[in-house]
């Protein structure tokens, strides 16, 4: 007969007293009862063949402790005497107990107040069918790991993902009309979509990406941001000014602030240009251990890298360079393409788009 669900979780601790308080006063526990077991038997019933039954009969303290219906016993050992736990969370039977509450956020900092120390900061995870988690993991006082689970709801993501679209669009300098004229899409159904009024289907997202040309992923991504972009142009004492309008025969703009995202796999990508056009140049700084993925465009055209700093392996098909400062690439844009940080510090190259241009050309100076 299958089982018919989790009847509780348990853990081993060494001074129950503590576990109590901390649970109870510090997490928010509530204590249900607490009771000493000295059942005759219970030395072979916990430890098996290995018990010693001509010895001292076994005993411990339990404590059972209840979190809006979540049962969790927590035993103190008194004969066998409860030994520290392991501190490697990855040896073989290791557990943690995950919480799950409404505003990881919230609860953390209500929880370092009292004087809780968390491993690091916020963390992320997905599932394929599910939502994301927001996640952050601190020590009780025996060195058991708790885990604050926040589960953000599929609504919170549309929204972002409504919201990330709108933002890079108007940083590439689109209106929903130019966008649609990009993309396999109606400028009315990209105006839904923004509002959160539509969700867009998988081919009509990676439409829109293609259209704005940015990563389809970043639109889903909890923890990516896309900063709006502005035209900078020189005054005549050196200042930089944002301005609404420039010619539409050229743009000026200053090497820093038009924008930065930060991409999958430690990957950051400043826009160096803000006018939609066929050269697009753009800075990409690339982390320790960073690698992009593979890419095959059915764009035409070339793409031309030169590295500033680190040192940059470039595979194109089934070649490989590898680029050090001072080094330049230039390759056909349909090729596939995977470009990784291959040194021991971070790395930045310029690379450059050149859309419709002849593509007979692929090597590296």
């Amino acid at each position: 007969m299958p089982g018919v669900g989790i009847h509780h979780l348990s853990f081993a601790v060494t001074d129950l007293d503590r576990t109590v308080d901390f649970y109870r006063d510090v997490v928010g526990f509530t204590l249900r009862s607490r009771f000493r077991n000295t059942t005759p038997g219970l030395g072979r019933g916990l430890f098996g063949s290995e018990w010693d039954e001509n010895g001292p009969e076994a005993w411990l303290e339990l404590a059972e402790m209840e979190l809006h219906g979540n049962r969790v016993e927590f035993i103190q050992y008194v004969n066998p005497e409860t030994k520290p736990i392991s501190r490697d969370p990855a040896r073989a039977g290791s557990a943690h107990l995950a919480i799950r509450v409404q505003d990881v956020e919230k609860e953390r900092a209500r929880l370092q107040r009292a004087g809780v120390q968390f491993h690091s900061s916020t963390c992320y995870i997905e599932e394929s069918d599910r939502s994301f988690w927001k996640w952050c993991q601190f020590l009780d006082p025996d060195g058991i790991p708790v885990e604050l689970v926040e589960e953000i709801p599929p609504e919170r993501r549309l929204h972002l993902m409504s919201e990330r679209i709108k933002r890079a669009r108007l940083a590439r300098g689109l209106t929903l009309q130019e966008a649609a004229d990009r993309g396999d899409f109606s400028a009315a159904h990209l105006s839904q979509v923004e509002r959160g009024q539509s969700v867009p289907s998988v081919a009509t997202l990676l439409s829109i990406a293609t259209a704005l040309d940015f990563p389809a992923d970043l639109f889903l991504k909890e923890d990516a941001t896309v900063e709006p972009m502005q035209d900078l142009v020189a005054t005549p004492s050196g200042e930089r000014s944002a301005v609404a309008a420039t010619s539409q025969h050229s743009r000026l703009a200053l090497f820093e602030g038009l924008g930065t995202i930060s991409v999958a796999n430690g990957i950051e990508w400043t826009k160096l240009t803000s006018a939609p056009g066929p050269v697009e140049f753009i800075q990409v700084r690339y982390e320790v251990g960073a690698s992009s993925s593979d890419v095959s465009s059915q764009d035409t055209g070339l793409e031309c890298g030169l590295v500033l700093e680190g040192t940059l392996l470039v595979e194109l098909g089934f070649s490989q360079h590898l680029l050090e400062p001072g080094s330049t690439i230039l390759y056909d844009r349909s090729l596939p393409h995977r470009t990784s940080n291959a040194g021991d510090v971070p790395a930045k190259a310029i690379w450059v788009t050149l859309s419709g241009a002849p593509t007979r050309l692929a090597g590296r100076g």
